[in-house]
């Protein structure tokens, strides 16, 4: 009595399978057919014919069908901002950052620093945006 027992967990699928003297048992909890009929041909050895046209090897050429055929089906990524608009992006949010650095190393103190800690708040996050805008500017998609 031989037995093959595969355990594949992803994504909180846990599927068990095992091979008997009964056939192929198989226990899944959450979705799992798709990777079954994947790895079907990959992992699991065949002994006889009856088994290699078992119900979850049927499986195999549908599932990569439907997979293909959503995979063409779905478009291509096409970025919000465009691509050419990122350099000047970039300059105006990094020269705005200095204004405002300038900006708020003239401001008078104040007992309660609301106008300064609204403008460093500012400061910070244009510059953020315009360091980011650099980077993907240069090609370091972050």
């Amino acid at each position: 009595m031989s037995r093959y027992a595969l355990y594949l967990g992803l994504a909180g699928v846990q599927t068990r399978y095992r091979r008997g003297d009964g056939g192929l048992e198989k226990r899944t909890t959450g979705g799992g057919e798709l990777i079954w009929a994947l790895m079907t041909r990959v992992c699991l050895p065949r002994t006889s014919a009856s088994e290699s046209t078992s119900a979850a090897t049927a499986l195999a050429p549908t599932a990569m069908q439907s997979l293909a055929e959503q995979h063409r089906l779905l478009p291509a990524f096409a970025p919000a901002v465009p691509v050419s608009a990122l350099p000047i992006i970039a300059l105006v949010l990094l020269t705005a950052t200095f204004v405002l650095a300038f900006y708020f190393s003239t401001l008078p103190n104040d007992k309660i620093p609301v106008r300064e800690a609204a403008v460093a708040s500012l400061a910070s996050i244009l510059g953020g945006f315009g360091i980011v805008a650099l980077f993907c500017t240069a090609g370091v998609y972050v």
